[in-house]
């Protein structure tokens, strides 16, 4: 016998067994199967029944176990395909923000040209107290697009989480699940969080206005009388029902108003992380009422502007603040 060829035979198998072992394809989205508690009912019915028809040597029973053992069988198939064939696309959000319910976009397709998929289950991994979203059906070689909550707990860059989907199509004998999982980065905003007194503006009135309160029409200056023309819905009703009359809020245009949002105005909260949030929050409330706004951390000071770029900006400075930066 030549030793020299099985030992390189050996050699070559397991340098198969090795590459398989790290082939990409065994390492993705591996579907794992187990029996549910009605599985393990059905399993023990089963077995109670096979004994009995070996003890009384009845070829009915010996069908109906026969039947139930075959649609167990076909069960367990069935189940493990269904997740199988399930694919993730894509997945997406748009802004994120730690400690905040946030959406998102999930795509899946079905890889498949003949069969459906039924009945899959799938949330953010390691989200109890999330309900899951569900995909009825996915019709062979289609796509359906899932809405999925997520609410992580720390600002900064981070993977968007891994996904898991299961299923217990068609008899509820097992359940089969598989994991997502997609190598995209995401910036998660500070979560907004403080009180709503704006900072000080910047400008010729900025000592007179510095407490100033924001609301979606401007800034709030006084209270006047009730008008003809005004609407109903703006009247102040607490106001009103202390002075005995109508009065309605009187509101300055934001348009023209500039609001400088300084780090050193948080002295008083003491954790850095909470200083960080009550920032996000007038940041949030600048970009929503249209104001003109800059931030000013340190050395560090952007340009008066408004819109969704300079919200984004800053609200990625503030997600990837370091402690450098501001102590």
């Amino acid at each position: 016998m030549d030793y020299s060829k099985a030992k390189n035979g050996l050699t070559n198998l397991n340098n198969k067994l090795r590459f398989l072992a790290n082939s990409p394809k065994l390492r993705a989205d591996k579907t794992y199967i187990m029996p549910t508690g009605f599985g393990y009912a059905f399993a023990a019915v089963a077995v109670v029944l096979l004994i009995l028809a070996i003890g009384y040597m009845n070829n009915l029973l010996y069908v109906f176990v026969f039947l139930l053992i075959s649609m167990a069988l076909t069960s367990m198939l069935t189940t493990n395909k269904n997740v199988e064939l399930l694919q993730l696309d894509q997945l997406s959000a748009s802004l994120l923000y730690a400690n905040e319910k946030n959406i998102l976009t999930a795509t899946f397709k079905n890889k498949n040209n003949r069969a459906s998929i039924w009945d899959i289950f799938i949330k953010v991994r390691l989200s109890p107290d999330v309900a899951s979203q569900v995909l009825s059906q996915v019709k062979p070689f289609s796509s359906e697009t899932l809405s999925i909550q997520w609410t992580p707990t720390q600002r900064g860059l981070t993977q968007l989480p891994r996904l898991h989907a299961q299923s217990r199509f068609p008899f509820r004998l097992l359940v089969a699940w598989k994991y997502f999982e997609k190598d995209t980065q995401a910036i998660i905003y500070p979560q907004r969080k403080g009180t709503l007194s704006m900072p000080q503006l910047a400008g010729p009135s900025a000592e007179q206005e510095a407490n100033a309160l924001v609301d979606k029409d401007g800034f709030f200056r006084d209270y006047r009388e009730f008008q003809r023309t005004d609407s109903p819905s703006r009247i102040a009703w607490k106001k009103s029902m202390k002075l005995q009359k109508h009065l309605v809020k009187n509101f300055e245009s934001s348009g023209d108003k500039k609001v400088l949002i300084d780090w050193a105005t948080t002295t008083s909260i003491t954790h850095p992380e909470d200083r960080i949030s009550q920032i996000a929050l007038w940041i949030d409330s600048c970009h929503n009422t249209h104001v003109s706004y800059s931030l000013k951390i340190k050395d560090y000071q952007s340009p008066y502007a408004s819109g969704l770029q300079q919200y984004k900006q800053l609200m990625q400075k503030l997600a990837l603040l370091t402690p450098a930066e501001y102590q």
